[in-house]
């Protein structure tokens, strides 16, 4: 849903109703953002109330809250009986406001990222240092931005920083991991590791550590023919991870359903 905006074609508002960022909240931002990128002036009108509320199917109150906040902050003038416009005095972001948007536009990115199934791993959480340097590139464009006036440095960073959120990846001290890039690659881990987003896959991290199996109790008679009922615990751990990854499908079934097996036999 959008609506132009009177005078500026290249300017107009959008709402995401799948986001989770209140809808006053992301009419805010899109007013904010699009002083700053130049693509509204002091003095450019925005729609009324009725307007916007009418053509992006929102509650009118919606709108009253978004137009009311930024006139606090200076941002909107409002003429009685003639409409509301863009502040003639030159608005300023402080930090956190920057730090909150930068936040919002992070956390929807994953969001989206993630459910469009851009990682394939049983992992499925962004390590942190990924997380860490996708915030410097984008703080970094984003500052560079707002001095320089040019969006392209947010753009870079961005870019460069969706890229290092996806191709870094982390395996735990006791984990290994198979690259996959149309055949196999190698193991990774443990610690952090690199790969292509999208051209490489991930197999399913492989836990080393020493593991139990439970064997259901069972009935089984001894030498006597006294029926009896035996439980069993089975101690196991991954020795060479990469032949678990690519000769059995499933080793943890594998382990399982052996060590029931085992049992059936020592009868």
């Amino acid at each position: 849903m959008s609506i132009a905006v009177p005078k500026r074609k290249a300017f107009c508002i959008s709402l995401d109703l799948r986001s989770g960022v209140p809808v006053y909240r992301q009419i805010i931002d899109q007013v904010t953002g699009g002083i700053a990128a130049g693509a509204l002036t002091p003095g450019d009108q925005l729609p009324t109330v009725r307007q916007l509320a009418v053509d992006l199917s929102i509650n009118p109150n919606t709108v009253i809250r978004a137009y009311r906040e930024l006139e606090i902050r200076g941002v909107l003038e409002t003429e009685q009986g003639i409409g509301t416009f863009i502040s003639q005095q030159k608005v300023r972001r402080d930090d956190a406001e920057r730090q909150r948007s930068l936040n919002q536009l992070i956390g929807d990115f994953v969001a989206r990222a993630g459910s469009a199934g851009l990682w394939n791993s049983e992992k499925n959480q962004v390590p942190g240092i990924a997380m860490a340097l996708f915030v410097i590139f984008g703080g970094a464009g984003l500052g560079l931005t707002a001095v320089l006036g040019n969006r392209l440095p947010l753009v870079v960073g961005l870019v460069l920083g969706a890229y290092l959120l996806f191709s870094i990846k982390v395996a735990d001290q006791w984990e290994k991991v198979a690259v996959l890039r149309l055949r196999y690659l190698g193991l990774r881990g443990p610690g952090w590791f690199h790969m292509i987003p999208i051209v490489d896959t991930l197999s399913r991290f492989v836990d080393q550590r020493v593991r139990t199996a439970n064997v259901t109790a069972e009935s089984t008679p001894t030498r006597d023919t006294v029926p009896v009922n035996v439980d069993a615990i089975v101690f196991w751990m991954v020795w060479n991870a990469e032949k678990s990854i690519l000769e059995v499908q499933d080793f943890v079934q594998a382990i399982t359903m052996s060590a029931q097996t085992g049992k059936e036999t020592e009868r």
